[in-house]
């Protein structure tokens, strides 16, 4: 529960690993920076886990008032990625963030940035599908969902996305006025 005490403690390590390139050489010594700091942004998560209750209250009222870690969740995960590009694992909990906080244009930046990187990476592109259906783009969402079905065609859940996308689809051209192209999508949804 001493989170700022811990954050500090993983940047003077961060600070160690790239003072000794003996000891931590080339790519090893980046990528277990970059582990570090994927550590660090879970603990700046706003959802982290208070410090525990101890006998005297006065101490547990300060406890309760941790004020957020600087650098804060974002920027370290943002810092992660910058070191490690090539690992996937650094990607998904920003993107995640970004969503939960309703940083959607961030969100599908980054989302896209994931795709050209990992383009067969099924979970990736299921969660692209659902942020555009989120902004309302659904001619994407459909897209991406078309493509999260190549490459996961076991997933069973992800033709239940594909047709509720195309039948929001079918609404919106409906909506419009276009009935034949709002048609097709309401036969291809069924």
């Amino acid at each position: 529960g001493l989170w700022p005490e811990a954050h500090k403690s993983w940047q003077n390590f961060i600070k160690h690993v790239a003072m000794s390139p003996t000891q931590w050489p080339g790519e090893i010594g980046t990528r277990v920076q970059a582990l570090i700091w994927s550590r660090m942004a879970e603990n700046a998560l706003s959802n982290r886990r208070r410090r525990g209750m101890s006998a005297n209250p006065f101490f547990d009222l300060f406890a309760e008032q941790t004020a957020p870690l600087k650098p804060t969740a974002e920027q370290c995960y943002e810092k992660a990625i910058q070191l490690a590009p090539d690992r996937l694992a650094g990607y998904i909990p920003l993107f995640e963030l970004y969503r939960r906080s309703g940083k959607l244009a961030k969100a599908k930046k980054l989302g896209q940035q994931m795709h050209k990187r990992f383009p067969d990476h099924a979970d990736t592109l299921e969660a692209l599908g659902e942020l555009c259906l989120e902004t309302k783009d659904y001619k994407k969402a459909q897209e991406y969902f078309e493509k999260s079905i190549q490459a996961n065609p076991l997933d069973l859940t992800l033709r239940g996305k594909l047709a509720r996308a195309r039948q929001k689809f079918g609404l919106t051209l409906t909506l419009e006025k276009k009935f034949d192209l709002a048609r097709v999508q309401y036969e291809k949804a069924l």
